[in-house]
This record gives structure tokens, sequence and C-alpha cells, in this order.
């Protein structure tokens, strides 16, 4: 894995963390919050465990949080 590789995996880690969290702290299952964002709960997943990005429209879904 190269390093810009590795900076951005951690970030998305760091991300999915930050999602959960805020999740949590508003009871909200994983199911309640993707539908809040628009998007489908197996996407909401894998940002929380670092498997995806949120993609060049993160902001409109980042502001929903």
């Amino acid at each position: 894995m190269k390093p810009t590789e590795a900076r951005i995996q951690k970030a998305n880690l760091e991300l999915g963390d930050r999602i959960r969290f805020y999740r949590e702290k508003r009871n909200l299952t994983q199911k309640a919050l993707a539908d809040k964002l628009g998007v489908h709960p197996v996407t909401l997943y894998r940002w929380e465990h670092g498997m995806g990005t949120m993609g060049h429209d993160w902001r409109n879904h980042h502001v929903a949080l």
C-alpha cells in the first residue's frame, strides 16, 4: 500500500468513528441515519467501517449529521 493510500484509509476510519459516535449519541440505527442521509444502509455501514468514501458530495451528508 502506498503512503497516500494509507493516509486515505486512516482518514476514512477516523471519519467512520465520528459518524458512528454521533449516530449512537442520537440513538439512531444505521438504517435510520441512512434514511435521513438518503443513502443505502450498506453505504453507511461501509463509511463507519472505513471501507468507502463519501465522494464529492460528502458535505451534503455531513451537514445532516
